[in-house]
Order: C-alpha cells, then sequence, then structure tokens
C-alpha cells in the first residue's frame, strides 16, 4: 500500500519540491539544473512503472488521508493516465535539455514556474476526483500564465490577456459543472460517478458544463484562440513545452473522466466528436492561409487536437485506443518539431543543420501521418476505427486535414532548408550547436522506431481502452466489491 501511494504522490511531489528548492537558489543555474533533472527522472521512473502496474491490473488506486474513497483524496491511475505521466516527464526532458543548452532558462524563476506547471499536469492524470482535477487544472494554468510573460513584452501581454480571460472562462465553466454534479449526484469522485448513471442521477447539465470546460482546456473549436494567439508569443522551449503539455491536460480529463463519469450520455460525445471533426478541418485550413510561421506551428498543434478527441467522440473500445495511442505519441512529436523549427539557424555549422532539418522533415511527416512513422499508425488506427463505426465523413476530414498539414508544412520547411533562423530571437546566436540538434533527433529517432515496431505502445493503448470503454469494471476495481 505504502509503495503504491508513493508511485502516485511522486509524480506530483517531486516537481513541486524541485520547484521550491530551484525558487530558493534563483541566480544558481546550476543547482535549478540539477533539481529539474532529478525532479524529470523520479517523474518518468514513476510513469514508467505505474504504467507496468497498471496495463496488466487496470487501475493503480489509492486514498490519502481517509480509509473511503468519498471522504479521502483519491489517485487512480489507468493505463493512459499513468503513460501520460512518462510521456510528460520525457518530453519536459527533452524541453529542459534543450532550454539549457541555448541558454533560454537565464530567468531565475524559468525552472519554477517549469516544475510547477509539470507537477500539476502529472496530479490531473492521476487525480481520482473532480475537485483535485480542478485544482491540478489550475497549478497549470497559473504556471503557464507567468511562464507566457515571463520574458514580457507588449506582444507578450496581449496575448496573455487573451490566454488568462479564456481559460478563466473555462475555470468557470468547470467549477460550475462540478458543483452541478455534486448536487445531482452527492459526489465527485470519478469512482462513485461510474456506478451512477449520469442520464438517471440528473447530471447531465453539469456534465455538459463539464465538458465544454475540457473542450475549451484542449483548445477545441470554438475554443481554440487562446492557443494560437499564446503559443507563437511564447520563447522556443516554453512553446514547446506549451505543445506537448496543455491541450494534453484537457484530452486527457476529456478521456478519463468523461468515458468514466459521463460514460451513458451519448449525445455529449457526439457533439464532441462533431467539434473534432470541425477542428481538425477548419484549422488545417486555417494553417494554410497563415502567413507567419508560429501561428502555423499553433494552428497545426490545435489540429493535432481535433485528432486526438476523434478517438474519444467516436466512443467505440477501437477509436478510444486509437485515440489514447495518438495522444501518446503526439505529444512528444508536436514538442520536438517545434524544437526543430525555432532552434537552429544560419549561424550554425552545416552539419548541425543538416541534422535539425533532417530531424524537422521525419517530425514533421509523423505530424502528418506519413508511413512508417507513429503518426501514420496513429492516424490509419483512428481511420479505421471511423470507418467501422460508420462516421464516414470523420474519417474523410482525417484524411483532408493531414493532407492540408503536409501543404501548410512545406513553407517552414523551405523556411528551415533556406539557412534562415527559425527561432528569430535575439538569443539564438548563443545557442550551443548540440542543444538544437540532439532533442529534436532523439524524438525523430524514436518516432521511426514506434512506426516500426508498435506493438508496446498499441499494448498500453488496448488496455488503456478496456478501462475507459468499461466504467462499471473501473468502478468495481477502485471501490472494491
Amino acid at each position: 500500500m505504502m509503495k503504491t501511494q508513493l508511485l502516485l504522490i511522486a509524480p506530483l511531489i517531486a516537481p513541486l519540491t524541485a520547484a521550491g528548492i530551484a525558487a530558493l537558489g534563483r541566480g544558481r543555474r546550476g543547482l535549478q539544473r540539477v533539481a529539474s533533472t532529478v525532479a524529470l527522472v523520479v517523474v518518468t521512473g514513476a510513469g514508467t512503472l505505474l504504467t507496468l502496474r497498471a496495463v496488466p491490473s487496470g487501475v493503480v488506486h489509492t486514498v490519502i488521508g481517509s480509509e473511503t474513497a468519498l471522504t479521502g483524496i483519491a489517485l487512480t491511475a489507468d493505463p493512459f493516465g499513468a503513460a501520460l505521466v512518462a510521456a510528460i516527464g520525457l518530453l519536459t526532458t527533452v524541453a529542459v535539455t534543450t532550454t539549457a543548452g541555448t541558454g533560454d532558462d537565464h530567468h531565475p524563476l524559468q525552472h519554477p514556474l517549469l516544475l510547477v506547471l509539470v507537477g500539476g499536469a502529472c496530479g490531473s492524470f492521476v487525480a481520482g476526483d473532480l475537485f483535485n482535477l480542478f485544482v491540478m487544472f489550475e497549478v497549470v494554468l497559473i504556471a503557464s500564465y507567468v511562464l507566457l510573460v515571463l520574458h514580457g513584452g507588449l506582444r507578450q501581454f496581449r496575448a496573455a490577456a487573451v490566454y488568462v480571460i479564456v481559460n478563466l472562462v473555462g475555470t468557470v465553466l468547470l467549477l460550475a459543472g462540478i458543483a452541478a454534479v455534486f448536487a445531482a449526484t452527492g459526489t465527485v469522485n470519478l469512482a462513485l460517478l461510474a456506478e451512477r448513471p449520469t442520464v438517471a442521477a440528473g447530471a447531465m447539465p453539469g456534465a455538459a458544463l463539464v465538458l465544454i470546460a475540457f473542450t475549451l482546456k484542449a483548445g477545441l473549436l470554438p475554443f481554440s484562440g487562446w492557443l494560437v494567439v499564446g503559443y507563437p508569443a511564447t520563447r522556443r522551449t516554453t512553446m514547446a513545452l506549451f505543445a506537448g503539455t496543455m491541450t494534453t491536460v484537457g484530452m486527457a480529463a476529456l478521456y478519463r473522466v468523461a468515458l468514466l463519469a459521463f460514460g451513458d450520455a451519448e449525445v455529449l460525445r457526439t457533439a464532441v466528436l462533431v467539434v473534432a471533426v470541425a477542428t481538425a478541418l477548419l484549422t488545417s485550413l486555417a494553417a494554410l492561409a497563415a502567413a507567419d510561421h508560429g501561428r502555423v506551428l499553433a494552428l497545426l498543434i490545435t489540429t493535432q487536437v481535433g485528432f486526438m478527441a476523434l478517438g474519444f467522440g467516436l466512443g467505440t473500445v477501437a477509436g478510444i485506443a486509437a485515440g489514447v495511442f495518438f495522444v501518446l505519441q503526439d505529444v512528444l512529436v508536436k514538442t520536438a518539431v517545434v524544437l526543430a523549427y525555432r532552434s537552429c539557424g544560419e549561424h550554425h555549422p552545416p552539419v548541425i543543420r543538416g541534422i535539425v532539418t533532417a530531424s524537422f522533415a521525419v517530425l514533421a511527416l509523423s505530424l502528418v501521418g506519413f508511413p512508417p512513422l507513429a503518426g501514420f499508425v496513429g492516424k490509419a488506427l483512428l481511420v479505421e476505427a471511423a470507418l467501422e463505426a460508420g462516421a464516414v465523413v470523420a474519417a474523410a476530414v482525417a484524411l483532408a486535414a493531414s493532407a492540408m498539414t503536409l501543404a501548410a508544412l512545406l513553407p517552414l520547411w523551405w523556411h528551415i532548408t533556406g539557412n534562415r533562423d527559425g527561432g528569430g530571437e535575439g538569443t539564438a546566436r548563443r545557442l550551443r550547436p548540440g542543444a538544437c540538434a540532439a532533442p529534436a533527433a532523439v524524438v525523430a529517432v524514436a518516432a521511426v522506431a514506434v512506426g516500426i515496431v508498435p506493438g508496446w505502445l498499441l499494448a498500453i493503448a488496448g488496455a488503456a481502452a478496456e478501462v475507459l470503454a468499461d466504467p462499471a469494471g473501473y468502478a468495481q476495481e477502485v471501490l472494491g466489491p
């Protein structure tokens, strides 16, 4: 029991503790980098161990502060949540490595805020009730607000205004929805909600508000403005971290909460399917028309969010498994695409430029869904699941959005192969050559490897789908017979 509790709280406690150490050691970048490295090793290790335990058993769970899930702090790691903890640890390691190598971590608050964001994200992946999920959301958002304006200029503050206002609306909607669900059912615990039909309990209005809040946090239409405006205004490594973390927090909540707690509300899933299809189609089309390359990247990140939500909207076991697979590979690929594009310019040696441009090509093709890369496997699974479910329009849109993603990425490819500075930041000429090449190259190799040998990730996705598609089984596992 104690080992289970340690595994479940470690991804939350380690980053927050390291954030405190990094804050106390401001001005000592060496100490801050060591604290971040140790915390991320703990997060990645705990996520990996949780995944290894959750895949065969279904759910790893504990209650802190009480003996019952009704009054204590419930922590639960299904295979999807556990794998996301490991993925966030890995993608943050990639971002921090680049941050340290490029000198983007010169601000004394960079490491503390980054660690707080990671702690909040990991906490949301293992939260076993709606209220603690809400708290973790706010931890993530507060850290992201400050990171957005940390290196402050007028552009950042303007972007932050949109970012803050839209997300505060989401916060109000989420809190109101949680209150309505609690009023109707008498609980906010996911396991208890899983055994109480949403429609019969009269919790549909609250469930609808909660889902709207999740779609806003994930960046689905019509709430994508905060992402498209905010992300391009940040620094290269911050945008990369946001790309892999922020929307993933909302998407994970959509899968874990909506499928388990509101699984019988099919009308809500259908609404999300429509929104997901519209998001993938319209944002990929907007990316074609965008002139600013930062805006193109932000729009394509939003397009990927549409693909992520497609599996949830289908609602079938195959659709959920495809969606989980797509999310897990996409969080790293999106992060590395941003790093590869924005971290290298003409001032670097030809060998380094060659590695970075090759990495960008591989990662961009994975984003498009080109075989034999990881993105191709994810999109192929989604299209197959859509066709099996009779959602022909969704399958067609997925193919069209992929084609438009490729067309939108071509100008970015021509830009970096033209030996121009992709980052456009004042610190670009002080980059260490290896800092812009190694992280993106490692992820590019991983994208190839996962595409060629996807079995292990498919096993995680399949195990996650079995849990998420069976709320009654989840409730029985957590609460006991």
